[in-house]
């Protein structure tokens, strides 16, 4: 689960809020501790996102968000505490470990959440490029008419032709 639930609240406001305000809101809110298991298929197609969290908190028994800043906190750390599970079990599958973690495409843009993914992974994270899927493609047509000699060839091109940011915790 990605950037789904956050669209999805902030629709459910009406679109009131920037992604910018809501970020702040979770942060001034960061007392707040329930955390959701995001994959549950709770979250894949409610008609309101905001009521089905807290549903999800009355059946699991946790407390649920009373203020839109407790709402966006949760979400915020749930969606970190995803991403660190989900690291570990690919670290568990590849058996290996990582040190560092890429976020790609339109999530580059929330800075709070690649915070919150560094503090619960533990791992350092960079973000960069936006446009990731045009570039990933453009890279996939240059590679197939040779235009670069192998993967890492390309992946290099990248690094030099995009401002790759490290995300300060």
């Amino acid at each position: 689960m990605g950037l789904w639930i956050i669209q999805s609240v902030r629709r459910e406001l009406g679109g009131n809020y920037s992604f910018d305000a809501l970020c702040n809101m979770a942060r001034q809110a960061a007392d707040f501790t329930t955390i959701i298991d995001v994959n549950d298929p709770d979250f894949l197609a409610p008609q309101r996102m905001t009521d089905a969290i807290k549903a999800h908190c009355a059946r699991h028994n946790l407390q649920a968000p009373k203020t839109t800043g407790e709402l966006m906190a949760c979400v915020y750390n749930s969606l970190a505490t995803c991403y660190a599970k989900t690291i570990s079990e690919i670290e568990e599958l590849a058996g290996r470990s990582y040190s560092r973690l890429h976020i790609v495409g339109g999530g580059t843009k929330d800075s709070y959440l690649n915070a919150l993914t560094a503090r619960h992974t533990g791992k350092a994270v960079y973000t960069g490029p936006t446009e990731a899927t045009a570039v990933g493609n453009l890279l996939a047509q240059m590679l197939q008419n040779k235009e670069f000699a192998t993967i890492e060839d390309a992946r290099a091109s990248v690094a030099r032709s995009f401002s790759i940011k490290k995300v300060e915790i």
